[in-house]
């Protein structure tokens, strides 16, 4: 069986300006596991996919708050 990705999509790190990473183009997952964390609510789509990628880059976000949103 071949399988071929359709899309890729980017998930984002959002960082005040001052911030140290902030001017980086690109920063890996465990280097922001000691940052706060504010997680979409469990029932959006990409809270797993978020949580999931921590898990496989041994990154546990320090989880600050979770926004409202109930649905995608």
């Amino acid at each position: 069986m071949h399988f071929e990705p359709l899309l890729t999509e980017e998930l984002l790190a959002v960082v005040p300006a001052a911030h140290a990473r902030a001017s980086k183009p690109r920063v890996r997952v465990n280097a922001l596991s000691a940052e706060w964390f504010i997680l979409l609510n469990e029932a959006h789509c990409l809270t797993d996919t978020a949580l999931a990628l921590c898990a496989r880059r041994n990154a546990s976000p320090v989880v600050t708050a979770r926004t409202i949103s109930r649905r995608c």
